[in-house]
C-alpha cells in the first residue's frame, strides 16, 4: 500500500495528447490530426500582503490521492473517467537546503515556487475534479516557524483540460487564502498536422 507520504516525481509525469481523424483512406495520402491535452496543469505562486514582515517559505507540497487515467472510446467520441487512483506527495520545495529557501516581501511575489509545474488528471464528472488533494506548507513568519501546515486543498474549482493554472497563495495577516488563476499566457497550444503517411 502507498502512504500519502510516497514521494512523487512532479517530472516523471508526460504529457498526454489525443487526436483522431476517420474515414482516412489509404488513397488519401496523409491524415491531419489536430492534438488535444488532456491534462490539466499547476504552477504555485505565492504572494505577501503584510507590508512590514516577509514571509519565508521553506517546503511545498501537494498530498492526497489522485486520478490515474482516462479512457478514450473513438468510436463512440466518448471520453470515460475511470475511478482508479494513486495517492502520494507531489513535493515543489522540500526543504533540504536554506539555500533553496524563498524569501516573499510585499509586493516581490515569488512565482513558480520550486521551478516545478504538476501535470494531473482531470477528472469532470467526480467530486472533487483532481482527487482528495491538500496544499501543505513550511514557513517562517516573524521568526515562528510552522511546519506541514495544511493550508486547503484543490477541490472548489473545475480544471479544464490544456489549461495551466496558478495555484495563488496569498499571505494576509498571519494566514495563506488560496485563488485559482489562468491566463492567456498560461494556456498551451493545441493542434499541428502530423502528415503521417499510410503506404
Amino acid at each position: 500500500m502507498i502512504s500519502l507520504k510516497s514521494p512523487r516525481e512532479i517530472e516523471r509525469i508526460p504529457d498526454a495528447m489525443v487526436a483522431a481523424s476517420t474515414d482516412v483512406t489509404r488513397g488519401d495520402g496523409h491524415v491531419d490530426l489536430r492534438f488535444y491535452h488532456l491534462l490539466t496543469c499547476l504552477n504555485f505562486k505565492v504572494s505577501n500582503h503584510n507590508e512590514t514582515n516577509a514571509v519565508v517559505v521553506r517546503g511545498l507540497r501537494l498530498k492526497g490521492t489522485f486520478y490515474r487515467s482516462i479512457e478514450i472510446d473513438m468510436a463512440g467520441d466518448e471520453v470515460r473517467y475511470p475511478a482508479d487512483t494513486y495517492s502520494g506527495t507531489f513535493v515543489f520545495l522540500d526543504g533540504a537546503r536554506e539555500e533553496d529557501d524563498v524569501n516573499v516581501t510585499y509586493g516581490n511575489p515569488a512565482e513558480k515556487i520550486g521551478g516545478k509545474s504538476l501535470m494531473l488528471v482531470p477528472n469532470p464528472t467526480a467530486s472533487p475534479y483532481l482527487g482528495e488533494a491538500g496544499i501543505y506548507i513550511d514557513y517562517t513568519f516573524m521568526g515562528t516557524e510552522h511546519t506541514d501546515k495544511y493550508i486547503g486543498d484543490v477541490a472548489n474549482f473545475l480544471p479544464m483540460s490544456g489549461t495551466i493554472y496558478t495555484v495563488e497563495l496569498n499571505f494576509i495577516g498571519d494566514a495563506f487564502v488560496i485563488s485559482f488563476v489562468v491566463d492567456n499566457n498560461q494556456t498551451w497550444e493545441n493542434g499541428g498536422d502530423s502528415d503521417l503517411e499510410f503506404e
